[in-house]
């Protein structure tokens, strides 16, 4: 499991460009920069195509929406393997418009599988449930 994957992302999903575990490049005012983190069982998007009808079945609600999600994983447009922690890399912004005037936020992000961190969460979830 330690793929390394270039895959978009939600950028809501994931815990790159903010807290005090990430580390910044030179990142200009737009966010266009490179920013370092982690991300936990991160929404993966399989091409830009299903980034916008991602966006788009969030405008529905119930089982309108549960619908358009089932369908979206029916034509592999979401990876919903992408379980654990995953260190990351975003090495581009996008913005994609949705409609006239409302415009959906991603990164293009390299992920590598955290084994590690995945185990020590783990673990501290374990003794969660016990204590």
């Amino acid at each position: 499991m330690s793929v390394i994957s270039r895959v978009l992302i939600l950028l809501l999903s994931v815990a790159l460009g903010g807290g005090s575990q990430t580390k910044k490049e030179s990142q200009t005012k737009d966010g266009s920069g490179r920013v370092f983190g982690f991300a936990v069982a991160p929404v993966v998007l399989t091409d830009e195509g299903c980034v916008r009808d991602y966006v788009r079945a969030f405008q529905f609600e119930g089982v309108e929406l549960r619908r358009r999600m089932t369908d979206l994983e029916t034509y592999k447009c979401i990876d919903s393997t992408a379980t654990g922690i995953y260190q990351g890399v975003s090495i581009e912004r996008k913005d994609f418009a949705v409609e006239k005037g409302n415009v959906a936020y991603f990164r293009n992000v390299i992920i590598k599988f955290d084994p590690a961190r995945t185990k020590i969460e783990i673990g501290r979830a374990s003794c969660r449930e016990r204590g």
